[in-house]
């Protein structure tokens, strides 16, 4: 979708399209394939475009500051599999919680969003939802991890992202640490919320042609020791965020924007009022890469931190792996080489008895193992689910040369270390 042209042309995609920071672009626009660049990747990715390759005339089109209720009427506006444009009106039949699940390896997993779910739906890569009064944009529909396409409201989630790249602003994120999801109000009540509180929110929800769903704590993202967020716990079910009644998803989305939060809670039938402090994510921007004996290592990614298993815990303190946030991580290696002997999607724990716990660690290893070309090299590992592996490869720098891949100034920089 080209959301803007002047003076930036600015393009949003599905993460399904573009998963990570590393690649190489090219788009399609009025049958002209042009390079493009990628300048934002979170809930969704944005990439640009030179202005000069555009063809003369093209416009990005109107968006609408509609707010969306269920009931409205919808067109679905999109591309089916054969590349064929496809229209259909509809309405929306719902407005909830979207999510895609742990994958293997760890990929994005888009979470605590809403969503929008039409009465009839046409089968396809993705599009748009456009209002039919006067054919503005009020969503994407994009896909999630496979899982099907879903609505996500652009006024609500992706004007902010464009408005702050036009402004030249960075974007962080912060995130409680804990995943929500909306529950059935007559399950809410069974779980000890009140009376009153349940007729409030029907109220609240009526007012916005929504359905009376409250919205509760359905489990970790990772382990809420790591940023000592465990003062929620799972079946908690949110009533207000300083002082704001919570009756649909988007009501979380101040929590991604404030360090500190007073969140009032019903729990096991009692109401708590609890200070949620959140954390700052990690950028999706993958800096710097080391190849190494075929294989591919870069610091870990968000994704990783998010399936660390609770037996992780007491093996990471035995083998003093305190920080796996900025560890050396292995996400992938180049078949035939001698990486391909190494567990991937896991962190090197030690080369050769060195201990080896940040990016800076590796490379010093790598400067001593210079000129060792055929002699064999022990790699221990470990796994987010708390297990070790031990490999033995031998050295090749003839054909797996170390080098490192470093993005600066926009553009990918590759340095020889052998």
């Amino acid at each position: 979708m080209l959301v803007t042209v002047s003076p930036t042309p600015f393009i949003v995609v599905s993460r399904d399209i573009i998963p990570v920071s590393v690649c190489e672009l090219f788009i399609t626009i009025c049958n002209r394939r042009l390079p493009g660049s990628l300048v934002y990747l979170g809930l969704v990715a944005v990439v640009t475009v030179n202005k000069d390759l555009l063809h003369s005339g093209l416009t990005a089109p109107k968006f609408s500051n509609k707010v969306l209720k269920i009931g409205d009427e919808i067109e679905d506006f999109a591309l089916d599999i054969s590349l064929q444009l496809l229209l259909k009106t509809t309405r929306i039949k719902d407005m909830g919680s979207i999510g895609s699940s742990t994958t293997v390896p760890p990929r994005y997993r888009t979470k605590n969003i809403e969503g929008i779910f039409l009465m009839d739906f046409v089968a396809s890569q993705g599009g748009l939802y456009l209002d039919p009064e006067d054919k503005s944009v009020v969503a994407l529909s994009m896909s999630l991890n496979f899982q099907g396409n879903r609505g996500v409201d652009y006024n609500f989630y992706i004007r902010p992202i464009i408005e702050a790249l036009e402004r030249g602003e960075p974007i962080k994120r912060r995130s409680t640490g804990w995943n929500f999801f909306q529950s059935n109000l007559s399950e809410c009540l069974e779980m000890g919320l009140r009376q009153e509180r349940a007729i409030r929110m029907v109220q609240l929800a009526r007012a916005q042609n929504a359905l009376p769903r409250p919205v509760s704590v359905c489990g970790p993202l990772r382990p809420p020791t790591r940023h000592g967020l465990d003062n929620l716990q799972v079946g908690d079910i949110l009533i207000e965020i300083n002082g704001a009644p919570v009756i649909r998803v988007t009501d979380l989305h101040v929590l991604t924007q404030v360090e500190s939060a007073e969140v009032l809670v019903s729990r096991k039938g009692e109401e708590v009022l609890v200070n949620l402090q959140t954390h700052e994510l990690p950028s999706e921007w993958t800096e710097k890469i080391l190849f190494w004996a075929g294989g591919v290592f870069h610091r870990t990614h968000d994704a990783v931190l998010e399936q660390i298993s609770p037996e992780f815990a007491a093996v990471s303190k035995v083998e003093d792996f305190t920080d796996p946030a900025n560890a050396l991580y292995m996400g992938s290696y180049f078949y035939g080489s001698p990486g391909s002997g190494i567990p991937n999607t896991e962190w090197i724990l030690e080369v050769n008895g060195e201990k080896v716990r940040s990016l800076e660690d590796m490379l010093k290893v790598v400067e001593k193992l210079k000129g060792k070309d055929g002699e064999y090299v022990r790699v221990k590992t470990l796994h987010r689910f708390g297990t070790t592996d031990i490999s033995t490869i031998r050295l090749d720098s003839k054909f797996w040369p170390a080098a490192t891949l470093e993005h600066k100034d926009g553009k990918w920089v590759r340095t020889e270390l052998e």
